[in-house]
């Protein structure tokens, strides 16, 4: 039964939307002058933020290979790195380590997923 869900156009196009917002929201809290939002650190929202965008894009993209889904992700959290140091705040490649962990981990979760 979700099998035939899972193909329905609408239903990813929901998935893609959904990425689209939580990338705009990570942005967002990416760049705030201070942290407005916080699970206990700063490496944990990296790691959280980039499980549910590694998630949303591998279930909002089924057929697309792991690489291209993935690497807009990385280029995503390269870019907030930068624009967090021009913006004043901290950027730093233990950040993109963090975001790398969560990718690694949405694999799997997406996996598991898409295995029901």
């Amino acid at each position: 039964m979700l099998g035939n869900l899972w193909n329905k156009s609408p239903f990813l196009w929901l998935l893609r939307a959904v990425l689209l917002i939580a990338m705009l929201g990570v942005l967002y809290l990416a760049l705030s002058p201070q942290q407005p939002v916080s699970l206990g650190g700063d490496k944990t929202n990296h790691v959280v933020a980039f499980v549910v965008m590694g998630t949303l894009a591998q279930l909002g993209f089924p057929r697309a290979g792991l690489l291209r889904v993935l690497l807009p992700l990385i280029v995503f959290g390269a870019l907030i790195e930068g624009l967090q140091y021009v913006v004043g705040r901290f950027a730093g490649l233990d950040d993109l380590i963090a975001d790398l962990i969560g990718l690694a981990l949405s694999v799997i979760i997406a996996k598991l997923i898409m295995r029901l």
